[in-house]
């Protein structure tokens, strides 16, 4: 795989533009930056995101194949998709797997955490989803703490996270922090990973508004092979006979009542709870 940045390089669309740094994988341009100076006090890094929008339409050419864009100062950097409000661009707060990076230096945790080649390559593939809200189109990606906690626990579902010889976990989050959206991305990736064999992901909640809300995130997202267990009886049927559904099931912890049988002994069926 190559990867290549380019300093001012000029690109023709509707408009002639020159865009500060462009990141190309495979010769394909998956990264716009742009570069904005601290110097004055008016100027900052959301100056450079809103350039990106105008690019967006002045340039469209070089967007058909981007992935998100960032707006960066001398003192920091944010992320996010071209166009979108400023308030939804992100810090990328976590240089993994850099250990030497100071948590407090805000631009060296970004671009050693998210422009590392593998965590970029991992965010492309597996951590941007779209949506369709109102008949719009939406594009949307993960934050720094729900890439860490995604991989985190597709490792325990593989047994190779070092840190704990079971394959079980518990991740802490805040309210609105987007508990939904790490466990699409979870899902996602443990079923696209080929040593899991086409897994059962279950994805359960304790309310029928959490339901409904996981169904219309997996459905908004084009999500495959994604079935709802709409009682106990149906639950059984999913999980125990034959082979077992392969892909996301949706249910309510209520729909496991009284079930003292064991379904199924394959080692390929995650809970997300």
């Amino acid at each position: 795989i190559d990867f290549l940045a380019t300093n001012q390089t000029w690109i023709q669309g509707i408009e002639r533009r020159r865009p500060d740094i462009l990141l190309f994988i495979n010769g394909i341009p998956v990264v716009d930056i742009e570069a904005k100076t601290a110097s004055y006090g008016h100027i900052d890094w959301a100056e450079g995101a809103k350039q990106t929008g105008r690019y967006d339409k002045e340039i469209p050419n070089l967007y058909y194949s981007n992935c998100f864009c960032a707006g960066v100062n001398e003192l920091r950097m944010k992320y996010g998709i071209p166009g979108e409000r400023l308030q939804y661009w992100q810090q990328w707060r976590d240089p993994y797997p850099h250990t030497h990076v100071p948590s407090f230096n805000e631009m060296k945790c970004t671009i050693y955490g998210i422009f590392d080649q593998a965590n970029l390559l991992d965010l492309i593939q597996n951590f941007i989803v779209f949506e369709t809200e109102h008949g719009q189109t939406i594009k949307k990606m993960a934050r720094y703490q729900q890439f860490r906690a995604a991989n985190k626990i597709v490792a325990r579902a593989l047994g190779i996270d070092q840190e704990s010889g079971r394959r079980r976990g518990i991740i802490w989050h805040t309210q609105g922090s987007g508990k939904s959206l790490t466990m699409l991305f979870a899902a996602r990736k443990l079923w696209n990973n080929p040593k899991l064999k086409q897994p059962t992901i279950i994805i359960v909640v304790d309310r029928e508004q959490l339901q409904d809300q996981m169904i219309g995130e997996l459905f908004n997202t084009n999500s495959e092979n994604v079935a709802v267990a709409m009682s106990i009886q149906d639950l059984r049927r999913l999980v125990g006979e034959g082979d077992g559904y392969r892909g996301i099931i949706v249910t309510i912890v209520n729909k496991f009542e009284g079930m003292q049988v064991e379904l199924s002994k394959r080692s390929n069926i995650v809970m997300l709870v």
